[in-house]
């Protein structure tokens, strides 16, 4: 379950009067090859860099094909396969560990395994018990190898979006009422629990206009450290207002987090 992109960083490695310096740290558990990249600097302006290939395998792995997500709803077939990279041929015994928010069945659970070769099994999959957060923990044995392996991946709601927002002013006292669309205000509790979702926000300026697109900066979805990082500035600037509680519902804390 550990699939950091970076197996180790280290900014300030000291090296001996040889020029030699020794690392030692755990690998994730991703099979890949990793590009192992060195750049040594003097106390001057002189610099160099090398790079070499690091492959990192086990003698036998299960590997699901996954979707990347699932609709409340939907039904899925994919494949388990089963990574050999033995010369030994056999049967490989397959488990499902977990299925959180989800109904999974194995077609078989045992699937043939062929020297240094990959085979499939298939899996039946369908999301019906809500949106949320989907979970599978799938595990193998083959021989005296064993792999187990955890995907997380988020279920959908099966509703359109549907936004509505209401801004206005007032001064000494006022009330405020909100018309929901019928199609939402038709759902019964069950169907609108953890879907539905009501915010209000009060401020004694107009800034409370701009912690929605604070909020999105905040919880940026995608993990490109270019993009994320330009969030830095905007949130930056604003530590102020934030500070001095002008913009509703963040904290000074949360930004400090996300900008160090």
């Amino acid at each position: 379950k550990d699939f950091r992109p970076v197996a180790f960083w280290n900014p300030a490695l000291l090296t001996d009067p040889q020029g030699r310096a020794s690392i030692e740290f755990t690998l994730p558990d991703s099979t890949t090859a990793y590009r192992v990249y060195a750049v040594a600097i003097d106390k001057g302006a002189a610099f160099c860099t090398a790079e070499r290939q690091m492959v990192v395998t086990r003698e036998f792995y299960v590997q699901p094909g996954l979707p990347r997500f699932l609709t409340e709803g939907d039904a899925a077939a994919f494949p388990l396969m089963l990574q050999n990279k033995t010369e030994k041929a056999g049967k490989a015994h397959l488990k499902v560990e977990e299925a959180k928010n989800l109904l999974v069945r194995l077609e078989q659970t045992e699937g043939a395994v062929t020297p240094m070769g990959v085979s499939t099994v298939k899996v039946l999959m369908s999301a019906d018990n809500g949106a949320g957060e989907g979970a599978l923990t799938f595990s193998g044995r083959f021989d005296q190898y064993k792999d187990a392996i955890r995907e997380v991946f988020p279920i959908l709601s099966r509703y359109l979006p549907v936004r509505r927002a209401k801004f206005g002013s007032f001064s000494d006292k006022t009330e405020i009422g909100f018309e929901f669309p019928a199609e939402v205000a038709a759902l019964t509790p069950a169907e609108r629990n953890g879907v539905l979702k009501a915010t209000l926000g009060l401020s004694t300026t107009e800034w409370t206009k701009i912690a929605p697109g604070l909020r999105y900066l905040l919880q940026y979805p995608y993990g490109c450290v270019e993009q994320t990082s330009s969030g830095i500035i905007p949130l930056a600037a604003l530590r102020k207002l934030v500070e001095q509680g002008l913009i509703p519902g963040i904290t000074v804390a949360r930004i400090d987090s996300f900008v160090k």
